[in-house]
C-alpha cells in the first residue's frame, strides 16, 4: 500500500509538471534551418510531429533516430535505434514517450524523450504502433494480430486478436472508444472494452484496468496489394478516412463503415496525413504504377472532391507531418526537407539545397 501511496504522489507530481508548464511555441527560425541544414546521410523514411511538446522525430533508412525540439533553432539527439530502416514512430499525447519499429526487426523500441535513452524494449512486434492519450497503453500491430501492452506493468493483455490481412496502419477515435487498423485492402473497426474488475482501488487510482477489444465491422475495399496506407478517424469521430496505395481515398461512417464515399488521387501513394481542419488529406507520391520516377504532393479536398497538386518534383519516396495543423507542412524528399505553407491556400515551398 505504501508503495502505491508513493507512485500515485510522483504521478501527481508528473502531471503537475506537466500540465502547468510553461507553453512553448516553434521558433520562428527551425523549419527554415531544418530545409536549409546539410550533412544528412542516410533517407529519410518517417517522420513524427507532437504538438504538446514540440518535438520532432524523424526516421532513417539506416535505422537512427534524430529528434529536434521544434522550440529551438536548430538542435537534435540522435538515438541509434534500430539495425535496419526506421519504419513507424508514434508519441504519446504528452510526447514523453516515443515508440520506433521496423519491419525488418522483431521488436518495438520506446525512448524516454527527455534523456533519448531506451525505455523499454517489446518483443515479437513490428508495428505500426499507437498510445493511448494517457500513455499507459500501447495498441500494436504484429503482421496481422493487434496487441495490447500495458507500459504500468511492462506486459501484454491476455489476448491477441487476428486482423484480416497484415496490418499497415492503425488510429485510435479521440474518446478512445474504437479502434481501427487498414490491412491489405481492408479495414477493420474494433470496440474497445474497458473493466477494473479484479483491480484494487488504488491501482485503479494508477491507471490499472482491463481492456479486451471486439470487432464490430469489417469491409473488404481493395486487392491485397493496394493495402491501407493510412486509417484515421476525424476528431468528431463520426467518420473514417482512409487511403491506399494506389490512391483510394474513402470516407466511412463510423464505426459500421457505412454511407462510403470514395475519391481518386492520381498518385500511389508514400505518405499520407488527414488534417481534420481543412477536411483534406494531403499525399505524396508518384504518377507511375510502378512506384519510381518524379514525386508529387497531392491535396484531395474531401468537401469538394477537387484533388490540386500542390508540389512536383520530388523523390518518389518523400514522407510528410504537419507542423502546425492547417498552417505548415514539412515535406521529407530523399535527404532534403521541404516546407509547405497552405495557410489561406498559400502553397510555396522553402527552397533547401539538394543532397
Amino acid at each position: 500500500m505504501r508503495k502505491l501511496g508513493i507512485s500515485f504522489f510522483i504521478m501527481a507530481i508528473v502531471f503537475a509538471t506537466y500540465y502547468f508548464a510553461t507553453s512553448k511555441s516553434v521558433h520562428p527560425k527551425f523549419v527554415t534551418n531544418l530545409v536549409d541544414s546539410k550533412g544528412i546521410e542516410s533517407r529519410i523514411n518517417t517522420l513524427d510531429y507532437n504538438p504538446s511538446n514540440l518535438i520532432l522525430a524523424v526516421g532513417y533508412e539506416n535505422g537512427d533516430i534524430d529528434v529536434y525540439d521544434a522550440s529551438k533553432e536548430l538542435f537534435s539527439t540522435k538515438i541509434q535505434a534500430h539495425q535496419y530502416r526506421v519504419s513507424h514512430l508514434s508519441s504519446t499525447r504528452s510526447g514523453r514517450l516515443l515508440s520506433s519499429s521496423s519491419y525488418f526487426e522483431d521488436a518495438t523500441k520506446i525512448w524516454d524523450l527527455s534523456n533519448s535513452e531506451k525505455f523499454l524494449s517489446i518483443p515479437k512486434t513490428r508495428g505500426p504502433e499507437i498510445f493511448s492519450s494517457d500513455g499507459n497503453t500501447i495498441y500494436m500491430a504484429h503482421t496481422s494480430s493487434i496487441k495490447i501492452y500495458n507500459l504500468l506493468d511492462n506486459s501484454f493483455f491476455p489476448v491477441e486478436y487476428k486482423s484480416n490481412g497484415v496490418i499497415q496502419s492503425i488510429a485510435l477515435s479521440e474518446d478512445e472508444k474504437y479502434i481501427a487498423v487498414g490491412t491489405t485492402g481492408k479495414i477493420q473497426v474494433w470496440e474497445i472494452n474497458v473493466d477494473h474488475k479484479g483491480i484494487s482501488f488504488w491501482k485503479r487510482v494508477l491507471g490499472y484496468k482491463n481492456i479486451s477489444l471486439e470487432l464490430i465491422s469489417q469491409k473488404s475495399l481493395y486487392k491485397p496489394k493496394d493495402w491501407i496506407k493510412l486509417i484515421n478517424f476525424t476528431r468528431s469521430d463520426k467518420k473514417i478516412v482512409s487511403v491506399s496505395r494506389f490512391g483510394n481515398v474513402d470516407v466511412f461512417d463510423n464505426p459500421l463503415l457505412t454511407s462510403r464515399a470514395n475519391s481518386t488521387s492520381q498518385l500511389n501513394i508514400t505518405s499520407a496525413n488527414y488534417l481534420d481542419e481543412e477536411e483534406a488529406v494531403y499525399l505524396t507520391g508518384t504518377k507511375k504504377p510502378s512506384g519510381y520516377g518524379e514525386g508529387f504532393v497531392e491535396l484531395i479536398s474531401l468537401r469538394s472532391n477537387a484533388p490540386i497538386t500542390l508540389i512536383e518534383g520530388l523523390s518518389n519516396l518523400s514522407t510528410s507531418t504537419t507542423i502546425q495543423q492547417a498552417e505548415l507542412m514539412l515535406i521529407a524528399s530523399g535527404k532534403r526537407y521541404l516546407a509547405l505553407n497552405f495557410k489561406n491556400n498559400i502553397t510555396k515551398p522553402s527552397s533547401g539545397s539538394s543532397r
